[in-house]
């Protein structure tokens, strides 16, 4: 419209001395006022106004526009005369229902979330609603929400009182009577409680205090009791004979060291003591002539039948042995496949060490260490 009266007076320069005579038209058309009608909340106003657009009137009459109002016309529409507005303000009636209670409210609010906030209603993580926080405000919405709360709660509870019956001779037999009337204590309890949409979800047992204490119903009831005879105590002299002491000698047998009797093996009829029993891995080896260390021993002895090998750790050079199913031997020479627990007899053939293989035989460490092994075995 401003294009058009801009174009207009344009025009009416250029036409010379008419343009004169038309500019007090133009200032006529400018002025010329409107009457136009807004209905606002059910509230009709007229107003008079020089505004060429919506938008102008509402700036120049100061009436404002929230976010979610709707107008109609639309803001830049150009006023005529005996024109209506129609504006309708964003005031959608809400029901919260917040644990049970009910309240309706108007609200400028569009979304749900912002409602809750503007109403400072703070939701919990297992607190429920049954709309979308994201949900835009309808009038007439209904809004339900149940949250978990708790509270304390202090309780007291009567304690009954106990009854005590005494047995009594003062009475006559089944004849009671009533001492003390009990009296009841009182018990405190603290109790917590987790409501969930404003009924009760949980009760919790926080403490308890006997705050006063019951006192007993005591009843005194007649018994009959048979009298005791108690006869006079009687004084008894005892004399009690306490004989002389009679001093006898003690005579300790005191057994004489008897001889330490070693075990012994039989070889050709004759018993040999031995100290120590081992039992060993044995093979067998001899000496032919030509060989290289035939008739050579690392004692110095020759080899004879009762020349044995051994691990000079367990056994010393020297030593005299019996060996089962070979008889009295003398440690005279080792082998370095001999350990240890190995023992090597000498036999004169390789027929007889063939036939010996390996076995295992008991070694016997005799007492009698100065026996002459090659005498007793005719070397």
């Amino acid at each position: 419209m401003k294009k058009k009266i801009e174009l207009f007076v344009t025009g009416l320069v250029l036409a010379g001395v008419g343009a004169v005579a038309n500019t007090g038209t133009l200032t006529a058309y400018q002025s010329q006022p409107h009457t136009i009608t807004i209905i606002d909340k059910d509230m009709k106003t007229q107003y008079e106004t020089r505004e060429v657009y919506l938008d102008e009137f509402l700036d120049a009459n100061d009436i404002e526009l929230s976010d979610h109002d709707l107008i109609y016309p639309s803001l830049d529409t150009e006023l005529k005369d005996g024109m209506r507005i129609t504006i309708q303000r964003w005031n959608p009636e809400v029901e919260i229902i917040l644990n049970g209670k009910s309240e309706t409210i108007q609200t400028q609010e569009y979304m749900v979330a912002d409602l809750l906030r503007t109403e400072r209603i703070v939701l919990k993580e297992d607190d429920e609603i049954n709309v979308a926080l994201n949900e835009i405000i309808k009038d007439g919405m209904e809004i339900e929400i149940n949250t978990y709360e708790t509270g304390k709660k202090i309780v007291e509870t009567p304690v009954p009182f106990a009854t005590e019956i005494h047995n009594t001779s003062s009475l006559p037999d089944g004849v009671s009577r009533v001492v003390s009337e009990g009296k009841e204590g009182t018990k405190r309890q603290v109790v917590e409680v987790v409501y969930f949409g404003g009924e009760v979800k949980e009760e919790i047992l926080v403490s308890t205090e006997i705050i006063e204490q019951p006192e007993p119903k005591i009843i005194n009831k007649g018994i009959h009791v048979e009298p005791v005879y108690v006869p006079e105590p009687v004084h008894v002299t005892k004399h009690v004979y306490v004989p002389e002491p009679v001093y006898e000698p003690k005579h300790v047998y005191v057994p004489s060291p008897t001889h330490q009797v070693n075990p012994t093996v039989n070889w050709n009829g004759k018993p040999y003591e031995y100290t120590k029993k081992l039992t060993m891995e044995a093979t067998a080896y001899t000496h032919q002539p030509g060989d290289r260390w035939y008739n050579q021993t690392a004692s110095g002895m020759p080899t004879f039948v009762g020349m044995v090998a051994v691990d000079r750790d367990q056994i010393p050079l020297g030593t005299k042995l019996y060996v089962e199913d070979y008889g009295i031997a003398i440690a005279g020479d080792v082998g370095g496949a001999i350990d240890w627990n190995d023992i090597d007899l000498y036999f004169n053939s390789p027929s007889e060490v063939y036939d010996f293989g390996r076995q295992h035989k008991d070694v016997y460490i005799l007492k009698d260490q100065s026996i002459d092994v090659q005498a007793l075995r005719g070397a």
